[in-house]
């Protein structure tokens, strides 16, 4: 089970299990497109997980406050809508 681990470790992509994902399935940072879109914003946070998950966003910073508005890409089509 060591071994496993140590090559898991330094053989594999640790930085996926990580990662956010978005409600288009996209790895907020890593999918191509999405690499200066590192952090997910949760729209609307009423409702069932999955409905929450599913609304979710990948955005370049996080907001402040409620009033600020965030740059985010759209998860239907990466690098071509904010």
């Amino acid at each position: 089970m060591g071994f496993a681990t140590k090559f898991g470790l330094e053989n594999g992509k640790i930085y996926k299990l990580l990662a956010p994902i978005d409600g288009g399935s996209k790895f907020c940072g890593i999918t191509p497109g999405y690499e200066e879109y590192k952090y997910l914003y949760l729209r609307n946070l009423m409702g069932n997980p999955v409905s929450v998950f599913k609304n979710s966003v990948c955005v370049k910073e996080c907001p402040v406050i409620a009033s600020n508005t965030v740059e985010c890409i759209s998860i239907e089509s990466a690098g071509t809508s904010k």
